[in-house]
């Protein structure tokens, strides 16, 4: 179980309290914020701890509200919203006031900033909560999700920061239900308050990559053939009228030929994912902010809504080949 929740639960039990005690307070998982007619449905997946040598059972527990504070006082103090990890809003709620959803998280003192807002996709929020009745199921699902690349790592105070921050679009992790299993399913990705569309596996891996949330890609070119880039870093370069995004990495046990097909491949595939998110005049990669802290005398945030769509954007690729662990030639792109 993981570290928030569990050391609640150690410490409701380890004090002695009785479960009659203990059920004084309710610790809460996860969160869902569903659209419901002018207001929202905001549902806390509850755990309840029946004693030591019985394992935690989850509820799900549904209050209409205007707006999420008031759900949480109607839902009482005995709710412990503290212990929730993960908060996931419906498609709608996404796609008409993401900003207003995360200043409201941003507002409640019981709710942690590291807390993950996510996107149900194809389903209700609660959907999620329901289906994953694990107690800490649906933090370990995202956090193995990161590790692997498979999702975005945006806690809510990034998210939010990452919202009012000119120059830098807010991208969430996408959670739907599959044949009775909850997965992940790819990034959702926002130009202000608009959500603008999907990324799918492959391409939320490169964008994970290019954030900096991941250092290790597995890339697969037409034929199937598979290219494993680990200890990747990405630096930027951005000028008024021109951005350059230079990845280092390394391929193990390759040849002269393999390093430089995952270099091009590599450098095709960012590419694509970089013209797909300026289609959207989404900068999910914060070249505009990186614009505005290297030159803040030349950065204008109107100016950029205007240029980014179209600013011509290079990416070089410098792939490291390793034999055993030492340095073996290199591979590149540009």
């Amino acid at each position: 179980m993981r570290r928030g929740l569990s050391a609640v639960l150690c410490a409701f039990l380890l004090c002695g309290c009785a479960a009659q005690e203990v059920s004084e307070r309710v610790p809460v998982s996860a969160a869902a914020l569903d659209s419901h007619g002018d207001g929202i449905l905001l549902t806390a997946q509850t755990v309840t701890i029946s004693g030591v040598d019985n394992p935690p059972e989850t509820e799900c527990r549904s209050i209409e509200a205007n707006r999420i504070g008031e759900g949480m006082d109607k839902g009482g103090a005995r709710l412990f919203w503290t212990t929730a990890e993960s908060a996931v809003m419906d498609e709608l709620i996404a796609e008409r006031s993401l900003t207003e959803q995360l200043e409201a998280l941003t507002e409640e003192s019981s709710i942690r900033a590291s807390i993950r807002p996510c996107v149900a996709r194809g389903c209700a929020a609660r959907d999620i909560l329901e289906t994953e009745d694990s107690p800490d199921g649906l933090a370990a699902l995202l956090d193995d999700a990161v590790r692997s690349g498979q999702a975005v790592d945006v806690p809510l105070y990034q998210a939010l920061d990452d919202r009012l921050t000119a120059g830098v679009d807010a991208v969430l992790p996408v959670l739907t239900v599959e044949q009775r299993t909850v997965r992940t399913d790819g990034t959702a990705v926002f130009h202000g308050d608009t959500l603008c569309g999907y990324l799918e596996e492959d391409e939320t891996a490169l964008l994970a990559l290019l954030r900096g949330d991941t250092h290790q890609i597995m890339l697969y070119d037409g034929d199937g053939t598979g290219f494993s880039l680990t200890g990747v870093h990405t630096a930027l370069s951005v000028t008024r009228d021109r951005a350059e995004i230079t990845i280092r990495g390394a391929l193990t046990d390759s040849s002269a030929v393999q390093a430089q097909r995952a270099a091009v491949l590599c450098r095709e595939r960012c590419d694509a994912l970089v013209s797909r998110l300026q289609s959207w005049n989404s900068d999910a990669l914060g070249l505009g902010r990186e614009l505005s802290r290297t030159q803040p005398s030349v950065f204008s945030a109107s100016d950029w809504e205007s240029r980014y769509p179209t600013l011509p954007v290079v990416t070089t690729v410098q792939l490291t080949r390793t034999q055993g662990g030492s340095p073996n030639g290199e591979g590149s792109s540009q």
